[in-house]
């Protein structure tokens, strides 16, 4: 954890049975037979509490209370603050607050996680382990241990080595994702002829309205989406295969395109690689030999 939530949020839990110690000048030992005189609680009863596995109870606070000057409440609230603290220690691994970091990592200048949480795809709060919770919801992962693999190792990547920004990557492709599995259920199902004869009206060269493409997708059983930028994802069209079968196109228009080629043209690609069944895609442009020619460029959606 890093050192403002270390302050906040100490990563120890302390059971009050540490606390007895304090209580007597003797660093090495307590006096366990006395302690039980004074207190009237079993000398069992009391090794148990100070080796911190028995709880303070009400009967156990007012007896140390007697015994040692403590208010019985205090014990109570120290018991309770040991409960809160092992929870949230737990949670802190479970969400695992390190890749949380990871996430929210400035691109561009930019802090993803606050990209989402102003575009209110994440709820904002001041608690990690909650900001953590709620984007594991978002992501739809039980914690964000090895978060990148598991969201994008099922694509396959072209123009590109590996994703280069793997946190907002995850974030625009999640975006798109939520957005087709609403608009799937108010589409027909998948008619790949007629998707074909809708992409070959297209016409070469020019950019095609998002409206157009959605038109076009919708008719044939397509899933399209555009949703908005995350900064940082450098990704230009993907291409994936829902569940029940359902193909879907995510898009960036303009202003993630390039001038080397037209929204349409990146709309083609996409489309050729539903029409062919190719597995889960990842587009990023420019191809990773740097050889100047579109791995994907001989694919037509005939």
């Amino acid at each position: 954890m890093n050192e403002t939530i270390e302050k906040v949020w100490p990563d120890q839990a302390i059971h009050p049975g540490e606390y007895v110690q304090d209580f007597f000048d003797d660093e090495e030992d307590i006096p366990v037979a006395k302690l039980a005189a004074d207190s009237g609680i079993a000398e069992n009863e009391l090794w148990g509490f100070i080796d911190g596995e028995v709880a303070v109870s009400t009967r156990l606070a007012e007896g140390l209370s007697k015994a040692l000057g403590a208010p019985a409440d205090w014990w109570i609230k120290t018991q309770t603050q040991y409960e809160l603290d092992k929870a949230r220690i737990a949670e802190n691994r479970r969400f695992n607050l390190v890749p949380y970091r990871d996430f929210r990592a400035t691109y561009g200048g930019i802090s993803t996680i606050r990209t989402l949480v102003a575009a209110g795809d994440v709820l904002d709060r001041y608690n990690k382990v909650e900001q953590a919770r709620y984007l594991c919801e978002w992501l739809g992962v039980p914690n964000l241990d090895d978060y990148e693999t598991r969201l994008l190792g099922r694509f396959q990547i072209s123009g590109a080595n590996s994703v280069p920004n793997p946190a907002p990557t995850v974030a625009w492709l999640r975006r798109g994702e939520l957005a087709a599995i609403e608009q799937g259920c108010q589409l027909p199902p998948y008619s790949q002829e007629h998707f074909v004869d809708a992409v070959h009206r297209l016409d070469e060269g020019t950019d095609a309205s998002e409206d157009t493409l959605r038109e076009i997708c919708s008719e044939a059983g397509v899933a399209f989406v555009a949703p908005d930028e995350v900064p940082g994802c450098e990704v230009r069209s993907t291409t994936r295969w829902l569940d029940g079968g359902r193909p879907m196109i995510q898009l960036r228009l303009a202003s993630g395109i390039n001038d080397t080629e037209s929204v349409s043209d990146t709309f083609r690609h996409a489309a050729a690689r539903i029409v062919q069944r190719e597995p889960d895609h990842l587009d990023f442009g420019a191809p990773a030999s740097g050889n100047g020619i579109r791995a994907d460029a001989v694919l037509t959606a005939r």
